[in-house]
């Protein structure tokens, strides 16, 4: 038995000695096959998920491959600019799913506009998609309303300046809500 833990003494004198910290070994970064494919397919990969806007995969594409030589900004943009032409990506397409999603949750135009400027798409695209929605508001308002408040009359003056800042921080202007205020029960 002796022997046995002798031998594996000696065994170990032998090893080097490793330290046990792992120093992390940095990968040479290899260029790869087909660049255009690679920002193309993770261009894709975003796009499956859900609609994107131009500046919004710019940034994304921009920040997964900034550290790589092999794919500079110039061969990124000129990726989504085929992607754009072929009809895959598309600011309208995105606007208007965007615009969708937050109807569903009971956001207002206000927020909405914000929200698609900080996205970096063009004032106009966005007016115009609002524009075709605007009937909508009304009664995305009103709905919001009656089942935040479920028919409860305004007490007083504070329970009616809660409401309107309510209303307000949803994104909803005074003109969506104002009529919904001057009825005791809706």
């Amino acid at each position: 038995m002796e022997d046995y833990h002798q031998a594996d003494d000696a065994a170990r004198e032998l090893e080097p000695e490793q330290s046990s910290k792992k120093s992390p070994k940095k990968k040479p970064q290899l260029k790869p096959e087909n660049p255009s494919r690679d920002i193309r397919l993770a261009a894709m990969n975003l796009l499956a998920r859900r609609e994107h806007g131009y500046q919004e995969l710019l940034t994304k594409l921009g920040s997964k491959f900034s550290k790589s030589e092999h794919h500079p900004p110039e061969l990124i943009t000129e990726q989504l600019q085929i992607l754009r032409e072929q009809g895959l990506q598309s600011d309208e397409r995105f606007v208007e799913a965007f615009i969708n999603s937050k109807k569903n949750s009971g956001k207002g135009p206000m927020v909405v506009r914000q929200q698609l400027q900080q996205k970096g798409l063009s004032a106009e695209l966005i007016a115009l998609s609002l524009e075709a929605v605007e009937d909508e508001w009304f009664a995305l308002a009103q709905d919001l309303y009656e089942r935040k408040y479920q028919g409860r009359p305004i007490a007083d003056h504070k329970e009616k300046a809660k409401r309107m800042r309510f209303m307000q921080s949803r994104g909803f202007s005074f003109d969506h809500f104002i009529h919904l205020l001057d009825t005791p029960s809706i």
